[in-house]
């Protein structure tokens, strides 16, 4: 196993961004906590969890990159599909740590 050494700053800054993920995953876990994978989300839900404009939906439903039904007027998505989205455009990026 390696072992890194970084100096104190650098590990408090490090502390400090997990902290505050842990915040925002709370924060949007009370928001869309009552909603489990399996239920059916609007768009203006959608749009707000994938940070996009309802123009950008469209276009995912056009281009069939995102599953959907339509009762009228008003269109509901599979919590599973934006799900599927988001992990299928997940990039991880590391980043290097100046000691």
């Amino acid at each position: 196993m390696e072992k890194i050494i970084i100096d104190n700053r650098s590990f408090e800054d490090i502390q400090k961004r997990v902290k505050m993920l842990k915040q925002q995953t709370e924060s949007m876990k009370q928001k869309y906590g009552k909603k489990n994978l399996y239920s059916w989300l609007s768009s203006e839900e959608v749009c707000h969890i994938l940070n996009i404009k309802t123009r950008t939906l469209q276009t995912y439903r056009e281009t069939g990159r995102i599953g959907y039904s339509q009762l009228d007027r008003k269109i509901f998505y599979r919590g599973t599909d934006v799900e599927k989205l988001l992990e299928e455009n997940y990039k991880f990026k590391t980043q290097n740590i100046v000691l």
